[in-house]
């Protein structure tokens, strides 16, 4: 009795089972095998987002960062930003760098 046919049932078996099917069985089990082990291993930790850096939720979260907000030229949030009252809203308004539709994006944007 080989080692496969002591774990797997005994019907998958018979006096005349075919090499092939056995085979088939070996490798089906391996590349189970392999897939669980690549799960644990490599495709788990892609799969969950480590957060290095506080994540930037709130508008208090963007005010306390210092960043600048780069808006379109007379966009509705920008617009909505500004005539907010709320503290935070007006710091955030007073960092709004502004740039056209139709121009690139700022020069100092990309050097940063």
């Amino acid at each position: 009795m080989s080692l496969l046919q002591q774990y797997l049932p005994s019907r998958w078996f018979s006096e005349n089972i075919s090499k092939a099917q056995t085979v088939l069985i070996i490798s089906w089990s391996l590349a189970a095998f392999v897939l669980s082990l690549s799960y644990r291993s490599i495709l788990l930790s892609t799969l969950i987002p480590i957060r290095y850096e506080h994540a930037i939720e709130t508008m208090a979260d963007g005010d306390a960062t210092g960043l600048p907000i780069y808006m379109i030229k007379g966009s509705s949030p920008m617009a909505l930003l500004k005539i907010d009252q709320r503290s935070h809203h007006k710091n955030m308004a007073k960092k709004i760098r502004e740039f056209s539709r139709t121009a690139e994006f700022p020069e100092d944007v990309l050097k940063e």
